[in-house]
């Protein structure tokens, strides 16, 4: 007896489709979170350049005004610390907004993985239907077996006796 082909193989093929693609989205998202924290850390590095610059300039001018430099190389030295001071402000910006890009890649990894997880049970589901179908279709396939052999039974038997 052939078997009967399972009715529902097109949803689970679309589950398994979507779980699939839940799986590469997440694996997207990951892969963006991960950018986005080394770009962070690109920018907290430059930061730390910035305020060590700022500090080297500030123990320049304090050498130079102990050896007796003059008022416009004090001026000079002043200027350059506030542009520092002013690119440094800059960079705390940029560090900022790079902070709450990472968090929205945090979020966007965790509402990938929810949907995952959503694409993953609703496959689950269906691959448990279709194991419950099978056993089911083994199940009358035996039943229609046994029965055919009854009825084979049944007939050698009234044979036999007719002998």
């Amino acid at each position: 007896m052939k078997q009967k082909k399972y009715r529902l193989e097109i949803v689970l093929n679309v589950r398994e489709k979507k779980k699939d693609e839940a799986t590469r989205f997440v694996a997207l998202r990951r892969q963006e979170l991960v950018e986005t924290e080394q770009e962070l850390i690109h920018r907290e590095i430059i930061l730390n350049k910035c305020r060590q610059q700022i500090f080297d300039a500030g123990e320049t001018m304090i050498s130079q005004l102990d050896l007796g430099t003059s008022a416009g190389n004090v001026v000079a030295h002043r200027n350059f610390i506030k542009t520092l001071k002013e690119h440094e402000k800059q960079l705390i910006i940029s560090v900022e907004e790079q902070k709450i890009n990472v968090k929205n890649a945090e979020n966007a990894v965790e509402i990938a993985l929810e949907k995952l997880s959503e694409a993953y049970k609703e496959l689950k589901i269906i691959e448990h239907h279709k194991e419950k179908w099978q056993q089911n279709q083994k199940f009358e396939i035996q039943k229609n077996e046994q029965k055919l052999n009854d009825e084979i039974a049944a007939i050698l038997h009234q044979r036999s006796e007719k002998l």
